[in-house]
């Protein structure tokens, strides 16, 4: 029971820092909406929980929080404790497939590995891509 404890406060501490060193970017999102794919992996974890703890601890309006994911792995436990948040919304998706049309226009910042550019993921972006040296 103790390295649950130990674990559960690395976590926080974790995202702790994480929302200190994101705050002005997390400042940028409020209000807005999010899409975070792959949200119920590890990495996706702590991308939800970072913006969930800004959402709570800010003071600021709440960022719309959309989580993707196909589940392929099964549904984490920590889905079904977020999933009657009014700022989270989760939607069962393969992103190899174009999004819905009910999510609206998004863009994408996701890259191919090994690419600068953006991946074709069905998502229409905002405005046009063009590489520049600090992409």
């Amino acid at each position: 029971m103790a390295e649950l404890a130990d674990a559960d406060a690395v976590v926080n501490t974790d995202l702790t820092y994480i929302r200190e060193q994101l705050d002005t970017e997390m400042a940028r999102l409020s209000g807005r909406r999010l899409l975070i794919t792959g949200g119920a992996g590890f990495l996706g974890y702590y991308m939800v929980q970072a913006v969930l703890r800004q959402n709570d601890e800010s003071g600021r309006e709440p960022v719309e929080l959309t989580i993707l994911d196909n589940f392929m792995r099964g549904t984490p436990p920590w889905i079904a404790r977020i999933s009657e948040r009014s700022d989270v919304k989760l939607l069962t998706h393969d992103i190899r497939q174009p999004l819905p049309d009910s999510l609206g226009q998004w863009t994408s910042l996701s890259t191919q590995q090994g690419s600068q550019a953006p991946m074709s993921t069905g998502v229409t972006p905002s405005r046009p891509w063009t590489p520049t040296s600090t992409d």
